[in-house]
């Protein structure tokens, strides 16, 4: 897994629940006020393990 800096979060781009993995391509080190802000927004998008398509 993905290591991040302190004062950094560990944000998958795709979520382990949409079939996201740990893989350190799937992890984004932000703040916390940023990593609050992207799922506060909702408008992520991106590609399951299975190629589908998704947006959350």
């Amino acid at each position: 897994m993905a290591e991040c800096p302190p004062g950094k979060e560990k944000h998958h781009k795709i979520p382990k629940s949409l079939g996201g993995s740990d893989d350190p391509c799937n992890i984004k080190c932000v703040t916390p006020e940023e990593h609050d802000r992207i799922h506060r927004e909702g408008k992520r998008s991106g590609r399951t393990t299975t190629g589908k398509e998704v947006r959350y």
